[in-house]
């Protein structure tokens, strides 16, 4: 049984188009936090081969959705952090985001119906191929590798696009506070720094 983990609250904007061009940062994790993707050891992951299939699906699915690059991303024993970028349209009739003299995108409100290119596409898509193929190559048809849904938050400023890459690049070295690790003892979070800054890289107020 998977002890009380602090929740992150729904960072996601009711009228920001996440099918806009830009850089996404995600969590995904692992089915009520169980370690399915391996264990850190040295500070590193040794992968378990399903850790491995995540890792193959993963650069497989940006290599099939030709709209999205995928920045950075590390696997960690029991979820995934990654920064995927969805770039700029072609036409500026496809333009749905401006930016501000300060070099923050300013939020429009996002159409209805469904959003092909969405990152919500790109993360569902990507659970899904993963769950597929792991169900077929345990036999288990009822297995489940994933928690409900995923965290994002829309990176508007360069400060705090470089800390999640530097956040990402260490999450292995820092297994012990992670807020994941289910057996961390420490009262404090490596990811409380970063929680402060992105809460602080929000949209300008109106």
């Amino acid at each position: 049984m998977c002890p009380d983990l602090p929740r992150r609250r729904s960072v996601r904007l009711p009228y920001y188009n996440y099918a806009s061009y830009g850089w996404y940062y995600i969590t995904i994790c692992c089915h009520q936090f169980k370690q399915l993707f391996g264990s850190i050891e040295s500070s590193q992951l040794r992968p378990s081969p399903l850790g491995e299939l995540v890792s193959a699906e993963l650069e497989r699915s940006a290599e099939l959705r030709k709209e999205f690059r995928l920045d950075t991303f590390v696997i960690m024993s029991n979820h995934l952090h990654m920064v995927v970028v969805i770039d700029p349209p072609q036409s500026l009739d496809q333009l749905r985001n401006t930016v501000d003299e300060s070099g923050r995108m300013v939020l429009l409100k996002a159409p209805l119906g469904g959003q092909a290119r969405s990152v919500s596409s790109f993360v569902g898509g990507f659970k899904a191929s993963v769950t597929s193929a792991a169900r077929h190559w345990t036999g288990n048809a009822e297995l489940a590798v994933w928690n409900r849904g995923f965290h994002e938050h829309v990176v508007r400023s360069e400060p705090a696009l470089n800390a999640i890459r530097e956040y990402i690049a260490n999450n292995p070295r820092k297994w012990e506070l992670d807020r994941y690790n289910t057996a961390r003892k420490l009262a404090r979070s490596a990811d409380d720094e970063l929680d402060l800054l992105l809460a602080a890289d929000q949209p300008p107020a109106k």
